[in-house]
């Protein structure tokens, strides 16, 4: 095992993964188009797998239980040009309609996810996919005449589960 010294980390064989080197995607079989959003910050996945005790004897041994997947954040510049913030409406439109006070089918707003991270020089490193994708909470950003900067638009974005695709 090396020691992980500078003099390890400047060799050939070591590269940081850089924290800005991504994009996402959302694909559903029935829309019209992929939605690519200008993506400021997302979260990856997390994993989290229950305890379950098994009481053996003067002994506990613990066996993995329920695996659930926490909600991710993702925050989105919001262009005019595109009109990020009504693409984006359209899918939460189709979650709940606040014109008429109704849900949607989890068949038409639930989608699949891709995260994607690059090396520097541009290749895919990792991709991760989210299955049963949608927006659960939903910020439109502020507005204020006291300072300039862009808005962005926040929202949660829950799954049912996530996984490594680069791994297969």
């Amino acid at each position: 095992m090396p020691k992980l010294t500078s003099e390890y980390f400047n060799t050939i064989d070591f590269q940081l993964q850089g924290k800005n080197h991504f994009d996402v995607q959302f694909t559903h079989p029935g829309w019209d188009k992929d939605l690519t959003l200008l993506v400021k910050s997302v979260s990856l996945p997390t994993e989290n797998t229950e305890v379950n005790t098994l009481d053996h004897f003067n002994q506990q041994i613990k066996l993995a239980g329920k695996t659930t997947f926490s909600e991710g954040n993702i925050v989105i510049h919001d262009a005019i040009t595109y009109d990020t913030e009504k693409v984006f409406r359209g899918w939460r439109k189709q979650v709940y309609d606040a014109k008429t006070g109704t849900v949607g089918y989890a068949a038409n707003y639930k989608c699949t996810g891709t995260l994607t991270e690059y090396s520097p020089n541009g290749e895919v490193e990792r991709v991760w996919t989210l299955e049963g994708c949608w927006p659960s909470t939903v910020d439109y950003g502020d507005l204020d005449y006291e300072s300039g900067g862009y808005k962005d638009i926040s929202a949660t974005i829950v799954f049912d589960w996530a996984y490594r695709t680069d791994e297969d």
